[in-house]
């Protein structure tokens, strides 16, 4: 018994490193490195240390958002004022 609950650890640990490497892939075809993702990671909500779930950019600069409505709020705030 402990062989086959060895074994699927192992299976949940090569299943986890797998799925990390695809979202690393994807991080980095949207030109993001992953190191920089984990260096935010801190700054999110309190007490939690979470990727951040939305980048806002703008000609000029980039801010990392937690949710959908956080993103919003950094996109009012940082839109140009009309000219």
């Amino acid at each position: 018994m402990a062989k086959k609950s060895e074994g699927d650890k192992g299976r949940r640990v090569v299943h986890m490193l797998r799925r990390l490497e695809e979202l690393v892939h994807v991080a980095e075809r949207r030109g993001v490195k992953f190191k920089d993702l984990l260096a935010v990671a801190c700054c999110g909500p309190v007490g939690q240390r979470r990727l951040p779930t939305h980048r806002v950019s703008w000609r000029g600069g980039e801010k990392w958002a937690w949710g959908e409505q956080e993103s919003h709020a950094i996109g009012r705030q940082e839109q140009p004022a009309p000219g």
